[in-house]
């Protein structure tokens, strides 16, 4: 904008106010990517920065027929004082995981991702008999779907895959549906025979032991061991799947951009 300072003019202080803190956004897949352009297009190295996605958390802990940020934050009692401005957005998906933490009792963001994923119940080595802490909205059962798929030659053709985090893109039993009819086999937990993790929650790469969830851990370990397993972020699972020349099901939705 006219008369404003240039990215790299505040940049620093942006770096400087951040410091080592995680940085939540509302799908932070799209805000992680447009500070690597920003800062590519400024000839400045991006941050390292860990940034976490309050509208993939939201996805794990609440049932709503939308997660925009205006309808989280509603849901919540969280304010939102002007949409789409990048302050108040801002401001609302902080409090939006903040207020999330404290509807499930957990204080710190890692604890509040793994909530969200539901495991079945084990006691507690010791006997004492304490049942793992789940999120208070478990994820909509799975059905297996048949796994079909008439072009042997599709890449995810003959996969095994398990899913890890959210997509934005659809939802886990889609994502399900849609692999199957490329003749690939959906698998609920990592195994020896797992040949393909998809992460989501805003992810991005291929290296397992920078997602902090059990699956991704196992597939870490199980690479470590010498097993060939691929993994996968949101855009190059879509980009496999390819949406445009294999139907994934009348409810499949394109990636929302959500301020």
């Amino acid at each position: 904008m006219a008369g404003e300072p240039a990215f790299g003019e505040v940049w620093p202080e942006v770096v400087r106010v951040v410091g080592g803190l995680p940085v939540v956004a509302h799908n932070a897949g799209f805000d992680s990517g447009a500070v690597r352009e920003a800062c590519g297009h400024s000839g400045i190295d991006a941050p390292g920065w860990e940034f976490r996605c309050s509208l993939a958390i939201a996805r794990r802990h609440l049932d709503l027929e939308s997660y925009r940020l205006p309808d989280v934050a509603g849901a919540l009692g969280v304010e939102l004082i002007a949409h789409h401005d990048a302050g108040a957005d801002a401001v609302a998906a902080a409090d939006i995981v903040v207020a999330l933490a404290a509807r499930v009792g957990v204080d710190s963001l890692a604890e509040l991702e793994r909530l969200g994923e539901v495991r079945p119940y084990r006691p507690v080595r010791g006997g004492s008999g304490r049942r793992q802490r789940r999120s208070a909205f478990p994820r909509a059962e799975l059905v297996m779907p048949e796994v079909s798929g008439g072009d042997p030659g599709h890449p995810l053709s003959g996969q095994v895959v398990v899913f890890t985090g959210e997509l934005a893109a659809m939802s886990r039993q889609e994502a399900w549906d849609a692999i199957a009819a490329c003749g690939a086999t959906p698998a609920r937990n990592v195994t020896r025979r797992t040949t393909c993790l998809v992460i989501g929650d805003g992810f991005e790469g291929t290296e397992p032991g920078a997602f902090t969830t059990v699956k991704a851990r196992q597939v870490a370990e199980l690479r470590a061991k010498g097993f060939q397993v691929e993994v996968m972020d949101e855009r190059q699972f879509l980009a496999r799947l390819d949406l445009e020349r294999h139907a994934v099901g009348a409810h499949a939705k394109p990636i929302a951009v959500i301020s």
